[in-house]
């Protein structure tokens, strides 16, 4: 019923019932499970359909982070979070602007750094908002005060290349919570953060300015 995982690599196939899963390090795979509680302090956890198409079989009650890395890219409705500093939570946007990209009972925020990975198509634009968190009975800790506690916000492309990385000063300006503490937003705002392809032409631009310094410093010698 119980399972504690200190190192090496575990599998969880469909149809596996776990009443309790603590990950301390190493790497677990779900790919069709139920866990009822999820407690991860170490180590990586993912979901991969490697047997196709029975990823709509994971279902996770209670998640509890204070470190190690888990996605839920392919899992959208959890019993209850709660995040702490030093844990990385990663997760799949949708494409629709007001559909969040995990939703649970409730949640508690104290910190982390979240991976927002996009799906396929233009679906980041400045000046949107986009529902990261849902929680029916509500959001609680530092981050809904102060959400400068998440360190970091990294976004992705649906390939997994690095579009920006927003550092824990920017945060309170594009995170915000709402409906009554019940959802985590993230606002692009313009004046803070470009559209990808503005960033683009700003590292083409310094990869160009580079060039040309390093000829001239060639030709002076």
């Amino acid at each position: 019923d119980g399972s504690k995982l200190t190192g090496g690599n575990l599998t969880l196939l469909k149809d596996n019932e776990v009443s309790n899963l603590v990950v301390d390090a190493g790497d677990v795979v779900i790919a069709g499970s139920t866990i009822d509680v999820l407690d991860i302090s170490g180590g990586r956890v993912t979901t991969d359909d490697i047997l196709d198409e029975i990823l709509d079989n994971i279902a996770i009650g209670d998640v509890s982070m204070d470190g190690g890395y888990l996605s839920l890219v392919e899992v959208d409705d959890i019993g209850s979070l709660k995040l702490d500093r030093g844990a990385t939570l990663a997760m799949l946007l949708k494409d629709e602007v007001d559909v969040a990209a995990v939703t649970a009972d409730s949640m508690t925020l104290n910190g982390g750094k979240l991976v927002v990975q996009l799906q396929e198509g233009p679906t980041f634009h400045a000046g949107d908002c986009y529902k990261l968190f849902s929680a029916a009975n509500g959001i609680t800790g530092d981050v809904v005060s102060d959400v400068s506690k998440l360190t970091q916000v990294i976004i992705k492309d649906a390939e997994g290349s690095t579009l920006m990385s927003l550092g824990s000063d920017m945060l309170p300006a594009l995170l915000q919570v709402t409906d009554n503490n019940t959802v985590l937003q993230f606002y692009v705002d313009p004046d803070l953060v470009p559209e990808p392809g503005t960033w683009l032409l700003l590292a083409l631009g310094l990869l160009g300015l580079g060039a040309v310094s390093r000829r001239k410093r060639a030709k002076a010698a």
